[in-house]
């Protein structure tokens, strides 16, 4: 059985975005008569006439070579998506997964058999998600990132093949989700290379005056809308008021390998036998360990005092603080100690899509043994969390595997029954939505 801990980040390289999906080789894949564009890097722009220079820009970052060509999305934010004509996608083929999209869609996914393989899409929030607009090349490739990927979200529309059994999913061709829909072709992104083609093809026409006449109108045309981009750019950058920096949840929290490894050894170490009082919980959080202590029997019979309890756990090393349990509660109080000295998440760690990364950590549990469950992601307007809780009798150590190579993930809490070596840990995977906040920067 392949390690579930595969699909994750090595030991070495956490806060490294892998590539956790299939086949990336083919360019352009045939639906009926038609030739399509796939496989392409969907990014975020401002409007449908800044996308020609922010697919320029897009493309300088990612180092020269990698993109050359482009095409304007129709969804309901503008995206560009950006290919590589060295890959096999040329100038003038339309985009496969604009094809498939509306301006009116919002959340939907789906899965469909081609000559090539299987096509994968996914529109969240109206926008192509990075993982989206893929090929697989084998059915068991598919069907193990679609399952994941369909867990993730609540969608409104999901699309398989029937033996596929995916809860609510219909089974409609690709043939028949394009129709007769017009979709957007690829440009170059070269301007020079846009204005030579339409010159030699104006030339190859007769045209000659009118082809140098155009191209030298297209030059003076694309230089003042760049006029304009910037004048609007310049403006809008000093008249509206700084952002804050965006804050992610896992931010100054715990890294949980280490907080699992501190947690561990404080509940391995700590001396609970006291006469008189008997230890019923403990628990491990970010910030503090807390034992939940109850009186064995009443004062009057023999039960502990709090001062005896306390002169008994305390130490030159060890000084915990004694916390009442609550008004009206005088047989039980709580033993809290801090925990130091955690290394934590900074703000600019890179997160795993949680898909893939849930069908790990559940596929390596199960392996173990181990019970595991998955609450609804909770979405706020930059970032998705899953939450997910653990049980189990066995070493906690058992989790590091997975908790060593999961990029910003965290751990709630860990609680420790001490009558049995039984514990229940609660803890979130998180992903970031880049397409909120690269509009948010560009607001």
């Amino acid at each position: 059985m392949l390690d579930a801990v595969d699909v994750l980040v090595p030991d070495d390289q956490v806060g490294y975005q892998p590539n956790l999906i299939a086949s990336d080789k083919l360019a352009v894949i045939l639906v009926g008569k038609t030739k399509y564009a796939v496989n392409l890097l969907w990014s975020h722009t401002l409007n449908k006439r800044s996308a020609f220079r922010d697919a320029r820009i897009t493309a300088d970052d990612l180092g020269k070579g990698s993109y050359d060509c482009f095409v304007i999305s129709n969804t309901r934010y503008v995206q560009i998506g950006l290919g590589n004509m060295g890959n096999g996608h040329k100038v003038g083929l339309p985009s496969l997964a604009n094809a498939l999209q509306s301006e009116n869609d919002t959340d939907w996914i789906g899965i469909f058999r081609v000559s090539e393989g299987y096509y994968f899409i996914a529109i969240r929030d109206g926008l192509h998600m990075q993982l989206s607009d893929r090929l697989f090349e084998t059915e068991t490739d598919a069907f193990n990132f679609f399952s994941a990927q369909v867990d993730t979200y609540e969608w409104q529309t999901i699309y398989a093949p029937d033996h596929f059994n995916i809860t609510g999913a219909l089974d409609e061709s690709i043939e028949q989700l394009i129709g007769k829909k017009r979709t957007n072709q690829m440009l170059s992104i070269s301007r020079k290379k846009v204005y030579l083609r339409m010159v030699a093809i104006a030339v190859a026409i007769g045209g000659v005056y009118y082809a140098v006449d155009s191209y030298i109108n297209q030059l003076q045309q694309t230089a003042f809308y760049e006029l304009v981009d910037n004048l609007q750019n310049s403006i809008r950058q000093n008249n509206k008021p700084q952002l804050p920096p965006l804050e992610m949840p896992w931010k100054s929290k715990p890294k949980a390998a280490q907080f699992l490894t501190t947690c561990g050894g404080e509940v391995r170490d700590f001396e609970y036998l006291v006469h008189g009082w008997e230890l019923t919980n403990l628990t491990c959080t970010p910030n503090a360990v807390n034992a939940n202590f109850k009186r064995t029997k009443p004062l009057p019979l023999g039960g502990g005092t709090v001062l005896h309890l306390e002169q008994a756990l305390t130490t030159e090393t060890f000084k915990p603080t004694i916390i009442d349990a609550g008004v009206g509660v005088s047989d039980r109080v709580i033993v809290q100690w801090s925990l130091n000295n955690q290394e934590s998440w900074s703000n600019e760690i890179e997160p795993i899509s949680i898909g893939p990364v849930k069908k790990a950590i559940r596929t390596y549990l199960e392996s173990q043994q181990i019970e595991a469950s998955f609450s609804q992601t909770n979405t706020s307007q930059y970032w998705y969390e899953l939450q997910f809780v653990v049980k189990s009798d066995k070493p906690l150590s058992i989790l590091q595997p997975i908790v060593s190579r999961v990029p910003a993930m965290t751990i709630s809490s860990i609680d420790f029954k001490p009558e049995s070596t039984s514990w229940v840990l609660s803890g979130s995977i998180y992903e970031k939505n880049y397409a909120a906040i690269k509009q948010r920067k560009q607001m």
